[in-house]
């Protein structure tokens, strides 16, 4: 089950099944040799890494492609990446341009009892994640037709996790100061270091936190640095923290998430100025596009959402009402030509006055 995706992904159209797969998924999923397995079914490997994760463990990256029919006529190549783990199930992630045989597969995932427990929208890509423990599969759709499919066993993630962080706790150093109650510098086996205030043993006051690596949730590794106030053990209050290749955020936290007035810079170029509760962007905001698309209105859990006004690189605009990401509601959009549509919208499109 682990690798449910990886093989339904990229196997072709034709005697396209669950249960047909299903012996070959499962050898993939227990597999400590998936390239060879892989290279039996005539993919090619393009690279070999050694790396390591977020929580300083080692694996192999190997890296394999395919071009496949997925139906007469109409053949893609597909992009697969294996993180094989020594001790743990693997992550896989696959990538693809068939948007038909992207749709038919996270319907797959719908119907056999997944539920979604993330919904992430910005301009250019939506990504959602379901789960059906111990797995967990993430659906990312980039607007230029990419798409990606994430697979990892989120049981044995945890275990990584647990495992590194009872390591850096035996591995817990004060080279400073005074780490219980007053003001000292602390290292840890992860390369992570704190020198701030203290109170009762945690990081309590006005402090420095530079890190190596952090679990994000999304197997994503984000080192950094944050400046700014804690309140036993978490982020409270302002602050910055700098990513080292994830951008910035500048603003207000309450237990360790963006919380109340920030502004959050991406890597892209991209940029949003308002509200946050609970890491998302809530309430009123600006976001701004390297591509000149600027949006001015309300958020609900990082959707455009409520009254707002978007104004597109070559000069149309749309004021109006947003729901779930989209145009929603009475609204009116002046085309860069100077036409105008002023009346309903659903999901998007203009169904009239």
């Amino acid at each position: 089950m682990r690798k449910l995706l990886l093989l339904l992904l990229c196997l072709p159209m034709i005697g396209f099944g669950q249960t047909d797969l299903t012996p070959l998924l499962f050898q993939l999923i227990d597999s400590k040799d998936s390239r060879t397995l892989l290279e039996n079914q005539q993919w090619n490997t393009n690279s070999i890494n050694k790396q390591e994760d977020e929580y300083g463990i080692s694996f192999n990256e190997f890296v394999l492609s395919k071009d496949v029919d997925f139906s007469e006529g109409n053949s893609s190549r597909c992009y697969l990446t294996i993180n094989e783990y020594s001790s743990s199930s693997n992550i896989i992630i696959l990538k693809l341009d068939n948007k038909d045989f992207y749709n038919q597969f996270k319907q797959i995932i719908v119907n056999s009892a997944y539920k979604k427990i993330s919904q992430d929208v910005e301009y250019n890509t939506i990504e959602e994640t379901y789960k059906k423990n111990p797995l967990h599969i993430t659906f990312k759709e980039e607007l230029n037709n990419h798409y990606q499919i994430t697979l990892f066993n989120n049981r044995d993630k945890q275990k990584r996790y647990k495992s590194i962080k009872n390591k850096n706790r035996l591995g817990q150093r004060c080279i400073t100061g005074n780490c219980n109650t007053g003001y000292g510098t602390k290292t840890y086996d992860s390369g992570s270091k704190y020198a701030g205030e203290w109170k009762d043993s945690k990081w309590h006051g006005q402090g420095t936190y530079t890190y190596e690596n952090i679990p994000t949730g999304k197997g994503t590794t984000w080192g950094g640095i944050y400046i700014g106030y804690w309140k036993y053990g978490r982020r409270n209050g302002f602050g910055t923290n700098t990513y080292t290749n994830a951008g910035k955020y500048v603003g207000e936290y309450k237990d360790d998430k963006y919380h109340g007035q920030g502004t959050r810079t991406y890597p892209s170029g991209s940029k949003y100025v308002g509200e946050f509760r609970d890491d998302k962007y809530n309430g009123q905001g600006t976001m701004t596009w390297a591509s000149g698309h600027k949006y001015v209105g309300g958020y609900k859990d990082n959707k455009r959402n409520g009254q707002g006004t978007m104004t597109y690189p070559l000069g149309s605009k749309y004021v109006g009402e947003w729901k779930y990401g989209d145009q929603n509601g009475l609204g009116t959009y002046t085309h860069s030509d100077g036409r105008v549509q002023k009346g309903l919208f659903e999901n998007g499109n203009f169904l009239g006055e």
